[in-house]
């Protein structure tokens, strides 16, 4: 048997959704590596519960003669293959990725989250985040939140010292409604049980972005529709003049 290694160092949302690729080489008997950024490993990917070697690149050696399986560059029609032909490109079914996609939670992270939020267990929230790749802005999500809301409107802060993406996972559960950009977060409330009754999403790219990832969630998320002027407006970085 080989050792394979995963290159997919970055991304959390791409982390997440790949495990499958390398829970599929693993199940088949060879030695799976899948290296990824420190900042990747410290926002969440150390809570990855899988069995192939998920570790931070900086201390990972490629072993001699590995087979690298490069998931950034496999072959595909359109932008809308971008998720995918991950998948695809390999003959591989991208529906598996659910099933490949455990995690470990730990409580008392998330309990020390929602004390630093102020939010008591019953009260009424909606969970605000406007960021993706980490600090990228999508200035429309607040647009969508009803003006009238008496509850409390938790934003998410990517700037918050030592955060993982899954303390939030009580916030996800327990949000009245979600507004955000598509980012890392829809693949972790999509092996959730989440009480909110809207989930909203705003399309970080106009043109692209739907059509890659709305077919990955089961959740019953609702896409806002942007005109290209007005999206380039609230996702300058986005769009390249």
């Amino acid at each position: 048997m080989s050792d394979y290694v995963i290159d997919q160092p970055a991304g959390l949302g791409d982390i997440f959704f790949t495990q499958g690729v390398g829970i599929h080489f693993h199940n088949q008997g060879h030695t799976v590596h899948h290296p990824v950024t420190h900042p990747m490993w410290d926002g969440g990917a150390c809570q990855v519960d899988t069995p192939i070697n998920l570790v931070p690149r900086s201390v990972f050696d490629v072993p001699p003669n590995s087979k690298i399986v490069d998931l950034s560059h496999q072959p595909m029609s359109s932008k809308c293959g971008t998720m995918t032909s991950k998948y695809e490109g390999l003959g591989l079914d991208f529906k598996k990725w659910r099933e490949n996609f455990n995690f470990h939670r730990i409580v008392e992270r998330e309990e020390a989250l929602r004390s630093e939020l102020g939010l008591q267990e019953g009260e009424p929230f909606i969970l605000k985040n406007i960021y993706y790749s980490v600090s990228k802005p999508m200035y429309g999500v607040p647009e969508s939140i009803p003006s009238d809301y008496d509850g409390k409107i938790i934003e998410m802060n990517p700037s918050r010292i030592g955060g993982r993406v899954f303390d939030w996972c009580w916030v996800f559960e327990n949000a009245e409604q979600i507004h955000t950009v598509d980012t890392c977060i829809q693949y972790i409330i999509d092996k959730l049980d989440v009480k909110a009754t809207r989930l909203v999403i705003h399309p970080r790219n106009v043109k692209w972005t739907k059509c890659a990832v709305g077919k990955l969630w089961e959740q019953p998320w609702e896409w806002v529709d942007y005109e290209v002027d007005r999206h380039k407006e609230l996702a300058p970085q986005e769009f390249w003049g």
